[in-house]
């Protein structure tokens, strides 16, 4: 799920999006699209680093030449309850709590190691979309 939240604080339509080659390809026009409306030169991706879900998608976004971001589980949680004063979950209400973060600089650069990236325990030894998963990110 993403959303866009560009530098006029307007909020634009969310976009749902699969965590694989195709999905990413959705995601690239859809950001092609964005740069061009609002005629920008570059974005900045946000994610939360949970579980391994978001490997593929930053070095996805790095080969593609756009900033991956990240940002703390623990504060997209207080932001996201502080935002309704409910605990609730959804991907809707975490996109938005994390473009709104992104927009007031509360993210870290995301950096992969320099040494061979590694997969996650499948037999080729790479991510099911065919992308190594990082050592360490952060």
């Amino acid at each position: 799920m993403a959303y866009d939240l560009v530098c006029t604080g307007s909020l634009g339509a969310p976009l749902e999006f699969g965590n694989h080659r195709e999905g990413f390809n959705l995601f690239e026009r859809w950001i092609r699209d964005l740069l061009k409306t609002y005629k920008l030169s570059s974005v900045i991706v946000g994610m939360e680093p949970t579980g391994h879900y978001w490997f593929s998608l930053a070095r996805w976004l790095l080969d593609q030449g756009i900033e991956p971001v990240l940002v703390n589980p623990h504060l997209v949680k207080k932001n996201k309850e502080n935002r309704d004063n409910t605990p609730s979950k959804s991907d809707h209400k975490d996109a938005l709590v994390i473009a709104d973060m992104i927009k007031n600089g509360y993210y870290s650069p995301c950096s992969f190691s320099s040494r061979r990236l590694r997969g996650i325990a499948y037999s080729n030894g790479k991510s099911r979309d065919g992308y190594q998963t990082p050592q360490r990110c952060g």
